[in-house]
């Protein structure tokens, strides 16, 4: 496992044995973008400056979407960069899919969740990159706070603006991956999350790749609950810069 994730698992503050889980969620490859509904995939200020590089090399599977919401550090959009590689392209939601990686669960007395990496991997026949924070959403049931869940991009960036990690600009050759690492916090106990949510457990993930509009799709863990934060000032759910890699 590299630094970079330990590092994400870190900023989890959760603590306590770590189980690793097989993912059962199912792994077909994604298809194709949909068109963001309105109100989506707005655009964020990525991160600036001269990135370093990162080149990435591999194979992946399947997909996720996602939707804007409020604030510039919810949800989904485009909050990548320009940033690009010489002569490089950035990657398009048309020339990757998605699926999730091995979840690595952590459970103790005080806090339980975990972490699992949304891979992406250039399913195109061109080189191309990625850079900064997507937009997650994980979709579900009904619930108090609606069927949507969208992730916060980094731990607190509103209090520490540096738990949202430094991007690096990631270099995807043909098949090559790179990942978005969710840090994701379950229901323990009578824990109750925002507006009396209890025991929901999302259905899929749905990404816009940095700087796109359109998304992907791919099943989320199965009989994995999430706790709705939704209202909270401060998480434990939230996403990582793209990563170079699929963990």
């Amino acid at each position: 496992m590299s630094g970079t994730r330990r590092s994400w698992r870190r900023a989890a503050v959760l603590g306590g044995a770590v189980l690793t889980l097989g993912v059962t969620a199912g792994c077909a490859a994604g298809t194709g973008g949909t068109a963001a509904p309105s109100g989506a995939g707005g655009a964020d200020s990525g991160q600036t400056g001269q990135p370093g590089t990162a080149a990435s090399t591999g194979s992946g599977t399947a997909a996720g979407e996602a939707t804007a919401a409020g604030g510039a550090v919810f949800g989904t959009g485009t909050a990548g960069t320009s940033a690009t590689a010489a002569g490089v392209e950035r990657c398009h939601t048309g020339d990757l899919s998605t699926h999730l990686g091995t979840a690595a669960l952590n459970r103790d007395s005080g806090v339980t969740g975990g972490t699992v990496p949304l891979v992406y991997t250039n399913t195109s026949n061109r080189t191309c990159t990625m850079y900064g924070f997507g937009g997650v959403d994980l979709r579900g049931p009904d619930d108090p706070n609606g069927p949507v869940y969208s992730l916060r991009r980094g731990a607190n960036p509103q209090q520490d603006p540096a738990s949202g990690g430094t991007p690096t600009l990631v270099t995807l050759a043909p098949g090559g991956t790179a990942h978005t690492l969710i840090t994701f916090v379950t229901p323990s106990g009578d824990s109750v999350g925002s507006a009396g949510s209890t025991d929901w457990i999302p259905t899929e993930v749905v990404s816009t790749p940095p700087d796109e509009t359109t998304q992907l799709t791919t099943p989320w863990l199965t009989g994995i609950s999430v706790l709705r934060q939704d209202m909270a000032t401060r998480v434990g759910t939230y996403i990582s810069p793209v990563l170079p890699g699929s963990e």
